[in-house]
């Protein structure tokens, strides 16, 4: 656990301010932490719902549109070809 009492001037405390005080420019500039905070959001409602008993009408659950995979799955494998 943190402990009681941190000090301010703390360079964990400082680079933590400053992070918060810039997060939006940074999930801008890394689609990865915007990711992941869209994450924590999702994860943070499934909660919610889960520990409240709420019951959904089957309506929600056929919200989106069915997805296609964007691109292939497949790693290439270099060493069928030959290159000599």
């Amino acid at each position: 656990e943190d402990a009681a009492i941190t000090r301010p001037d703390h360079p964990l405390v400082r680079y933590a301010e400053t992070f918060t005080h810039n997060f939006d420019l940074i999930a801008e500039r890394k689609s990865v932490v915007s990711q992941l905070r869209e994450v924590a959001k999702a994860s943070i409602m499934a909660k919610f719902l889960l520990e409240s008993g709420n019951v959904l009408p089957d309506s929600w659950f056929s919200l989106g549109d069915e997805t296609k995979p964007v691109c292939c799955l497949e790693v290439p494998q270099l060493w069928h070809d030959r290159c000599f």
